[in-house]
């Protein structure tokens, strides 16, 4: 998944340094869980809880998101029993007993843990009942929420983004976004509230291989506070360390110092901007294993679509945001990104990459000019025609240069 990384990560980069100014805040509420790509909902009373340093799920609700509609599940109120039928299994578990009956067979629970009642739900640790059905367990710490995925989906997504993107390192697609800011300025005690929208419609060339990105996009800004809006034609060449962008018809290159109609000294930005950052961040997404997040399955048109979340880390993020901000009077403290809503849709004939949504919140804070200043930013970017291996040049053309 190297390309989508890249691109994923570049399409990033780009928003948030059309936001330098802006900051926000977040934390992690509990647990989660995501079964086959499908996100599972916790009742009041019901979420997962920690128990000396063990975390256990609820296993009514572990069941209902793993059952294929052909399982079932009991409860003995008479010998405090739990009967789990499912696929070719029968799982019985006594509470507070740290052994289980797995097809008439006596096996340990999970590092001998046993059942307990919670809130009169049965709690047990959540790998143990996953892997009797043959799935897959993945924890993730930054968001403290786990994963679980059936083993042949598991296979299934893989092969099939793997299949997708194999030998491609091109690819030229159309590009819709919407970024909302929400900017928290805290002065005396009291908070002001700002707030903008950025959409944003183009289209984009990328060779991961050659580090070269040509991108066309129209982008407009509004703010409800203030009543402004404005909209700007932009065009960008990125290869290597270099960076070319046209606004208002005028060329200009990143290391040449002001960049017209933008009203502030980028030329530290875009030193910063380079694809040594950004391959960084696609090395911590190849030590991770994305699949266990996605589910899959078939839309009306008979397309394949793979759903779930992704986890970029924030820490690398961070990293490259933070090199961006030195160069202003402005401290980064810290940066919070959420899991990545994403949905892949492949070709019925072809099993190519058609399109792509994605959607994330981020938040940051951080010192500017003695000001603390807190922002959420929320983003929705949908790619379209999506077209793997195109035919166009990895080359900044002379013209451009000639007018930067």
């Amino acid at each position: 998944m190297k390309l989508m990384q890249k691109f994923f990560s570049v399409a990033c980069v780009l928003a948030l340094t059309a936001s330098l100014t802006t900051t926000v805040f977040a934390a992690n509420s509990g647990y989660g869980l995501i079964v086959n790509g499908e996100t599972a909902t916790f009742e009041a009373g019901t979420e997962p809880i920690n128990v000396e340093g063990r975390l256990l799920f609820p296993l009514r609700t572990v069941f209902n998101a793993i059952n294929d509609g052909s399982g079932d599940l009991d409860w003995d109120e008479a010998n405090r029993m739990v009967t789990i039928s499912l696929q070719d299994r029968e799982v019985v578990l006594r509470i507070d007993n740290p052994e289980a009956e797995v097809n008439g067979v006596t096996v340990p629970v999970l590092d001998g843990v046993a059942p307990i009642i919670h809130n009169d739900r049965t709690y047990l640790p959540l790998r143990f009942i996953a892997e009797q059905f043959d799935m897959i367990v993945g924890w993730n710490d930054e968001h403290a929420i786990a994963s679980v995925v059936d083993r042949d989906v598991h296979a299934t997504v893989r092969t099939l983004l793997m299949e997708a993107e194999s030998n491609t390192v091109r690819m030229s697609c159309d590009v819709s976004m919407i970024m909302d800011t929400s900017i928290f300025i805290n002065t005396a005690g009291a908070v002001e509230e700002q707030t903008a929208r950025v959409s944003t419609v183009g289209s984009y060339n990328i060779d991961a291989e050659n580090d070269f990105a040509h991108i066309v996009m129209t982008s407009s800004v509004s703010g409800s506070t203030h009543g402004f809006d404005v909209a700007m034609d932009i065009e960008m060449y990125m290869s290597g360390h270099e960076l070319f962008i046209n606004v208002d018809g005028n060329w200009i290159a990143a290391s040449s110092g002001e960049l017209a109609g933008l009203g502030f000294d980028m030329s530290g930005v875009m030193n910063s901007f380079e694809m040594a950052d950004l391959e960084a961040m696609v090395q911590e997404f190849d030590d991770v294993d994305p699949y266990l997040t996605l589910g899959h399955s078939v839309n009306a048109y008979g397309n394949t679509v793979v759903s779930g979340v992704l986890f970029l880390p924030a820490e690398a993020m961070g990293d490259i945001i933070g090199a961006q901000l030195s160069e202003f009077d402005a401290s980064f403290l810290n940066l919070n990104l959420s899991p990545i809503n994403i949905e892949y849709r492949l070709s019925q004939g072809t099993g190519n990459l058609i399109s792509m949504d994605m959607e994330f919140t981020m938040t940051m804070t951080m010192n500017i000019e003695g000001q603390p200043v807190d922002v959420l930013y929320s983003y929705t970017i949908r790619l379209d025609n999506i077209n793997l291996n195109p035919d166009f040049v990895s080359v900044i053309p002379d013209s451009v240069r000639n007018q930067a």
